[in-house]
């Protein structure tokens, strides 16, 4: 069955998904070509569907992803509302691409419930906001925040990222993307979603936002020649109380900068 599938597709020059009712995925299904999603789409839980290049979302397409989706290539969200939902609370999306980089684009974001970087090239570059509901694993390759906002809300977490499988920017000097973490914070000490910064207090700082970024700081006046780390932390709590900050970067982020002065 695998293989008649895989060969059906690789017969067209491009897949155009104009269905009149949805379409029910059982077990797997490979796909050699670009892929036009222009309505309903359910993957069931255990279900994989591997395709090789791009996935396209039109105006009127929602796909609902309770399996697996691993993708080859780039991911284009081209309507008014999220691409992808996982009503069951299970779907993965993978972009596993081994040659040159990976985009995230289109006109709107996209939420994934998990999103797994495997990209053993050139990495996987936002070039459009993103929600992750449950986890973003860094499996393999760099992220690229752009000037894209990746936010983990107030359930997602940071898996996996290392010092070679990690969140950056393409360009520290003017990048501006983020990546951001709610959650509610009392009397606790929390690293929330992962994202690198350890809070230890005794009070209630309520509902609290963590925004992280990786453009390099310069500093003022007489310290115009220094720059910072390549990564910065904005915290937003709702009540401001006493507490101890840690955060946390890896050593590649202390030498790639202009002229970092600690």
């Amino acid at each position: 069955m695998n293989s008649c599938v895989e060969t059906y597709f690789k017969l067209n020059t491009r897949i155009i998904l104009l269905l009149l009712m949805n379409l029910l995925l059982l077990n797997y299904m490979c796909i050699a070509q670009n892929i036009y999603v222009g309505t309903g789409v359910f993957i069931k839980q255990v279900s994989k569907v591997n395709i090789s290049n791009s996935l396209y979302g039109n105006s009127g397409a929602n796909i609902d992803n309770n399996g697996n989706i691993n993708i080859g290539a780039g991911f284009y969200n081209n309507q008014s509302e999220s691409l992808i939902v996982s009503t069951e609370n299970t779907g993965e999306f993978s972009f596993n691409g081994n040659s040159g980089s990976q985009e995230i684009g289109g006109s709107y974001k996209t939420e994934f419930y998990n999103l797994r970087i495997n990209n053993t090239a050139d990495g996987v570059l936002f070039n459009q906001n993103a929600d992750v509901i449950n986890n973003l694993y860094m499996s393999n390759g760099a992220l690229f925040l752009e000037n894209s906002i990746l936010d983990l809300g107030d359930l997602g977490q940071i898996v996996g990222e290392s010092e070679i499988n990690r969140i950056r920017v393409s360009d520290i000097t003017s990048n501006t993307g983020q990546i951001r973490v709610s959650r509610v914070i009392d009397n606790t000490t929390i690293n929330p979603g992962n994202i690198g910064l350890e809070i230890i207090t005794s009070k209630n700082m309520g509902y609290t936002t963590i925004s992280r970024t990786h453009k390099e700081q310069q500093g003022t006046g007489s310290f115009s020649g220094n720059f910072s780390v390549c990564i910065t932390f904005e915290i937003s709590p709702t009540n401001e109380v006493d507490s101890e900050i840690r955060f946390f970067y890896f050593e590649i982020e202390l030498t790639e900068g202009t002229s970092i002065h600690l």
